[in-house]
């Protein structure tokens, strides 16, 4: 009931979400006739394109993505080469036409290392490693995304640091190198959270939950199912996403032998990959339900569902799929007493198999892992050396600012001492000056003292003489006493 109940709330937020977008594609229609620059019109019409993309109508999306592709090429708008190229990439990549969306990719890619635009080159990176591993060529998937991990490190870009790592993570458990998966899983995880990445959490948790699943830790396999469930619910966008984690839910399901419930989660699974038109994920989803059915004894259900599965997967040429469809066909002729298609099913599914997973492939991306992580290592001890270095030059740096500090300080101290020296200096002058000054005013009053103390001299002596003249002359007192005293 609860399912119920949450399935049809779901299905009101996405008409709600339909009516809004086709809202915005009116808006945008009329904001394309009186736009005036080129690069408005382009921008617009890439809005326009996702738009339609959003509402899985690829046809007018790649339409408008070429009129806007044709602009940009004209005016030479590199962005707009980027973002067209891309996105009819993943357009091609979701209708699984791999050799379109390879050679929209790779224009992409081109683009983007003309003008340097790492964020771009890091979508191109992953998106054809997705193509390669699609296509079974898990070497050369490896190496994209190894690129792109590089990348990230080096640009501290952590959306595709996450992207890489989900990836590395898919390409072991194909591998089933589950370990090495799940490493590489918690690692996207711990960092798509810590940077509230919704697009890198959502695909972490789907990715560690199929990893749990086929190692039947079906408790930890549905509690990262339904983390990410929680994330996707309610958002168009993400409904590839959606549909896949309904899908793993189901296999646990079908591995518990609860077929119904196992059932009702594929058939939602299989209702939402139509719509969304990813003919790789919808193969495996068929084929999903044709071997439940098998296992139901509806014979003719599962012949059916396989049968499409088949059909779709020599459309989008994935050998991968083609090992599990065979696997069912063989099951299902064996089940209906027809031997002999059931071992030309079963010969086809290790033909396949075998030239898939054979020892060199496997040793060629553990090859890859080894060297992966030689130069990962190197990176890092590059990295450390680089920091050290970096701290070295910080210390050198410090050091040489307290030595021209010191310096300074110095040449300030003596620039003062020289200044108050100079100072000292002019005063002493200025005091040997006024000490001549004093001296020769000292030696001239001297020398007028002498000549004053001459002249009273002089005088004195004058006087003195005066006075003896004048003593010589006049008689003495004595002689007029006795005068006096006989008259």
């Amino acid at each position: 009931m609860y399912m119920r109940v949450r399935y049809v709330v779901i299905l009101i937020i996405q008409f709600g979400s339909y009516l809004s977008q086709n809202r915005t594609i009116d808006s945008l229609k009329i904001n394309l006739k009186i736009v005036n620059s080129d690069t408005n019109k382009i921008k617009t019409q890439i809005r326009l394109a996702v738009e339609y993309t959003k509402l899985n109508m690829r046809t007018q999306a790649l339409e408008v993505f070429n009129q806007a592709l044709t602009y940009s090429e004209n005016i030479k708008y590199n962005k707009g080469i980027i973002v067209c190229n891309g996105n009819m990439g993943k357009i091609y990549s979701a209708s699984s036409n791999y050799p379109k969306a390879l050679e929209r990719y790779q224009r992409s890619l081109k683009a983007a290392l003309e003008s340097n635009n790492t964020k771009a080159i890091a979508s191109c990176y992953t998106n054809i490693g997705i193509v390669y591993k699609n296509l079974s060529d898990f070497k050369t998937a490896f190496i994209y995304y190894q690129k792109n991990l590089k990348l990230g490190e080096t640009t501290e870009d952590t959306a595709a640091i996450i992207a890489s790592a989900v990836n590395i993570g898919n390409l072991f458990e194909i591998q089933k190198r589950y370990e090495q998966a799940l490493e590489y899983f918690k690692k996207s995880l711990e960092l798509a959270l810590k940077t509230n990445d919704i697009s890198g959490t959502i695909g972490s948790y789907a990715s560690a939950g199929q990893v749990y699943y086929r190692l039947q830790k079906y408790d930890m396999a549905l509690n990262y199912f339904n983390s990410s469930i929680k994330l996707c619910e309610g958002t168009p966008e993400y409904n590839n996403y959606l549909s896949i984690n309904y899908a793993n839910i189901g296999n646990i399901y079908k591995d518990k032998k609860e077929y119904a419930t196992a059932l009702s989660y594929y058939l939602k699974s299989e209702k939402m990959m139509e719509a969304f038109g990813d003919k790789n994920t919808l193969t495996k989803i068929y084929t999903t339900i044709g071997e439940l059915y098998t296992i139901l004894n509806e014979f003719k259900l599962s012949s059916n569902y396989l049968m499409k599965a088949y059909s779709l997967c020599i459309q989008t040429n994935t050998p991968e799929n083609l090992i599990t469809i065979n696997s069912g066909l063989a099951e299902n002729a064996f089940f209906n007493q027809k031997y002999k298609d059931a071992y030309l099913y079963q010969k086809r599914y290790k033909e396949i198999n075998d030239s898939i997973f054979n020892i060199d492939n496997s040793k060629q991306l553990g090859d890859i892992k080894t060297n992966f992580e030689v130069e990962k290592k190197e990176i890092e001890l590059k990295a450390i050396a680089k920091a050290e270095k970096e701290k070295l030059e910080i210390k050198s740096t410090e050091e040489k600012k307290k030595q021209n500090l010191i310096i300074y300080c110095i040449l300030g101290a003596f620039v003062l001492v020289s200044l108050f020296s100079v100072f000292i200096y002019r005063g002493l002058q200025k005091i040997k000056k006024a000490n001549r000054i004093i001296t020769i005013q000292k030696q001239q009053v001297e020398k007028q003292r002498d000549l004053i103390e001459e002249k009273q001299k002089e005088i004195l002596d004058s006087i003195h003489y005066a006075k003896r003249i004048q003593q010589s002359l006049l008689p003495t007192h004595k002689y007029i006493e006795r005068e006096l005293n006989k008259a």
